[in-house]
């Protein structure tokens, strides 16, 4: 004969509600510390992957002008449709850009792509003898000095300026209305080209200046160091 206990046997029923809530909490709490950092890992990705892209394009641009070099033409003689930045009625894809893209093969076309090289002309605007120092002068002409890179309109500039990679913006000084900058203990004159903007607008590619209206004039080089601080 058995006798009976009158105790029940418990059954799991799942969570209470009070423990529910704590869960809900713990999660709302690692997602408050998990989900930042899973943000600033993508866009640090994006920054990195961006960077590769700038540097595949300076050495295409880089090696583009050494290839000038040694054919013994001159840019912004003999390849035109190099403008200024700020530069209205041209293009936003050079025929230089065009090649310099191929070279590199990153697959995208960037927002704003431009470059300072050594300024070639004397302060009258005369001789292409780089401030009259003759071919060791003229050289300097065909090196890269300050790079700028911005891959889309919602990113940020990267420089290369002084022999490296940077987000800080060259600080240029200015003598005989052309820009300088101070490399390895002495002041070069620049001469800037804009391999792609596309702020300017729709134009074709050839030599030279297209039509284009006011507002889509290119971004000067003021606008672009405002993107740093953006």
């Amino acid at each position: 004969m058995h006798r009976k206990t009158g105790r029940k046997t418990h059954q799991n029923n799942g969570f209470t509600l009070v423990e529910l809530i704590v869960i809900l909490v713990i999660l709302a709490i690692l997602a408050a510390i998990l989900v930042p950092a899973c943000l600033g890992f993508i866009d640090r990705a994006k920054r990195n992957e961006e960077l590769t892209h700038a540097k595949a394009l300076y050495t295409a641009t880089q090696a583009k002008l050494a290839s000038l070099y040694d054919q013994g033409l001159m840019p912004n003689v003999d390849h035109r449709d190099l403008p200024s930045f700020g530069s209205v009625g041209y293009s936003w894809k050079t025929e230089w850009g065009e090649d310099a893209l191929f070279s590199a093969s990153i697959g995208v076309d960037p927002y704003i792509c431009g470059f300072f090289a050594g300024s070639m002309t004397e302060p009258g605007g005369g001789r292409f003898t780089y401030r009259g120092k003759g071919l060791s002068g003229l050289k300097k002409g065909y090196k890269i000095y300050v790079f700028v890179y911005l891959e889309k309109n919602t990113s940020k500039p990267w420089f290369y300026y002084n022999d490296e990679w940077t987000e800080e913006a060259p600080v240029f000084a200015s003598e005989e209305n052309c820009k300088t900058l101070t490399y390895k203990g002495e002041t070069i004159y620049l001469a800037e080209m804009c391999v792609f903007n596309h702020h300017a607008g729709n134009g074709s590619a050839s030599h030279g200046a297209v039509p284009a209206h006011t507002e889509d004039a290119s971004r000067t080089w003021q606008e672009i160091e405002a993107c740093v601080s953006e």
